[in-house]
């Protein structure tokens, strides 16, 4: 079944132009314009979620109020040679009574929503002109802008800073990877040097336990050599006053033998 018109005015209402360079966010609006005098929902699709961020992608318009919706395409690679086919659509519901903005779409029929389809336009400047109209896509491949961003324009210039940095850096590699191979360089030094101290720390620890096991061994053998001079020296005291004393017990007999001699005379 077909749809119906849409209700809304959009500017501009053929295509959505985005002006390079394309190294950073681009935004491009959307002036959406309820004429009616019932209240109007209205939902931003797309074709490439992923490349753009909707705010609001959605939204509940009353009698002449009118919105503006900024679509922001994030960077990427741009090939003039390429054309693009990416494609937006405004859906649009007349909302009945006090209906929520929530319940509006779970209970709305297909045969109540209108659309209006818008191409894209990629322009690296004002004199470049617009690529032929493009096929309208699918309904089925179109999903709500800004449901599945994956990148904010924060993001997105954190991301060109961080290709800025590695286009700055030599040989194309970024910052960061100079520091990392530099932290690397001087990490392997510090443990040569912590190796080598470790092998002459070890090397001067054995030369002092050979010096002390020399000295141990040369006292010993001072040792051994002077004890048997000095027990000989004392077995030799010992043998003269044996000698002295065996001496004078003889003497002592002979000395009472012969008085007794005498004596006995």
């Amino acid at each position: 079944m077909p749809r119906l018109s849409q209700v809304l005015k959009i500017d501009p209402p053929e295509a959505l132009e985005f002006k390079g360079p394309f190294t950073e966010v681009v935004t491009s609006n959307l002036i959406l314009q309820n004429p009616t005098d019932s209240r109007v929902a209205f939902k931003v699709k797309t074709t490439a979620p992923k490349r753009y961020c909707v705010r609001p992608n959605s939204g509940v318009l009353d009698h002449n109020e009118s919105v503006t919706v900024s679509v922001m395409l994030q960077p990427f690679e741009y090939d003039p040679l390429e054309k693009t086919k990416h494609k937006f659509m405004i859906q649009s519901l007349v909302m009945a009574g006090d209906v929520d903005e929530k319940d509006v779409w779970k209970a709305a029929e297909p045969s109540q929503l209108m659309d209006t389809k818008l191409r894209v336009v990629f322009n690296m400047d004002s004199t470049v002109p617009e690529s032929p109209a493009q096929p309208a896509a699918p309904l089925n491949d179109l999903d709500s802008a800004g449901d599945h961003v994956q990148m904010t324009p924060q993001k997105a210039n954190v991301k060109m800073d961080s290709e800025k940095l590695k286009q700055a850096a030599p040989g194309g590699t970024s910052v960061d990877d100079e520091a990392m191979s530099r932290a690397k360089l001087e990490t392997k030094r510090l443990l040569d040097e912590i190796s080598s101290l470790r092998k002459d720390n070890e090397r001067m620890r054995k030369l002092a336990m050979s010096d002390t096991m020399t000295s141990s061994s040369q006292s010993q053998q001072l040792q051994k050599s002077s004890m048997p001079s000095g027990v000989s020296l004392l077995f030799q005291d010992t043998s003269n006053i044996v000698l002295l004393f065996f001496l004078f017990i003889v003497a002592f007999s002979t000395g009472l033998f012969t008085s007794n001699l005498i004596l006995g005379r």
